[in-house]
């Protein structure tokens, strides 16, 4: 992978760099393209991908694999973290105000969850086989 799927990300142009998150399974916001998210930049190399977004947002992904993008969006299959920083929106953006969902999968595939909503009481069911991150983009067909 080396370079090639942070080139790939860096590839998609820039009017079709937006979509929605889901991790494991769990879309952020809890429904379907609930959110919208902008990519506006991406770092990183075969250990760790950072992408960041257009309001602060911060997905770091470690030892991705299995990455695609296509006209749907960008899929990463596999990872053994995934880590979603955003600020609360509407709210200003201090660390008071930053949250995280954090996903560690272990040497068995169990998946730990990691979330610092305090506004709800967290109740995540991530999905082992589903890909580890989906950017996707809604698309009507």
């Amino acid at each position: 992978m080396s370079g090639g799927a942070r080139s790939a990300i860096e590839a998609i142009p820039t009017p079709e760099r937006w979509g929605a998150l889901c991790f494991y399974g769990e879309w952020f916001g809890g429904r379907p393209h609930e959110n919208q998210h902008t990519l506006t930049d991406v770092l990183g190399d075969d250990a760790l991908l950072v992408l960041s977004f257009d309001q602060g947002e911060t997905l770091r992904v470690e030892n991705p694999t299995g990455i695609s993008v296509t006209e749907e969006g960008l899929r990463i299959a596999q990872a053994s973290q995934v880590r979603w920083e955003w600020f609360y929106y509407g709210r200003p953006r201090t660390p008071a105000n930053r949250y995280l969902i954090e996903y560690r999968v272990d040497s068995g595939g169990a998946i730990a969850v990691t979330d610092t909503g305090d506004w709800y009481t967290p109740h995540h069911e991530p999905t082992p086989s589903a890909d580890a991150v989906a950017f996707l983009k809604l698309v009507v067909r």
